[in-house]
């Protein structure tokens, strides 16, 4: 019979499967909120557009990576960003998704922001 292989160890945080806009997480915690799916042959991205001052949380965006072996036409792959809690506290981040451009000359394909509220706990 077939074994599974072995999950990584410490795989870091995981995508939630639907993020929401509202989120909790803990002083210390980092959660995965998954922004959207990208195709770089596309050259479509998610941008945070404000809110990664807060004191109560850092964000570090991340994306997958398409296989090297990837064919003409590209792959698709999630954007996200992790939030590491920092100190109590309420903040809103705003993402938006630009088609073919920068953030400085945003084609939104009709696509409207969304806003997130996080609030830090203990």
């Amino acid at each position: 019979i077939p074994q599974a292989p072995d999950p990584d160890p410490d795989p870091g945080p995981q995508p939630t499967p639907s993020s929401p806009t509202d989120l909790q997480i803990a002083v210390g915690d980092t959660e995965r909120v998954v922004l959207g799916e990208v195709n770089p042959s596309v050259g479509d991205n998610y941008y945070i557009t404000d809110g990664v001052d807060s004191p109560y949380a850092t964000i570090k965006e991340g994306h997958g990576d398409c296989p090297t072996d990837t064919p003409p036409g590209g792959c698709t792959y999630p954007v996200w960003a992790d939030m590491t809690g920092q100190k109590e506290g309420t903040f809103t981040f705003t993402v938006q998704y630009c088609f073919r451009t920068k953030l400085e000359n945003c084609d939104t394909q009709g696509k409207e922001p969304v806003t997130y509220t996080v609030k830090v706990m203990k």
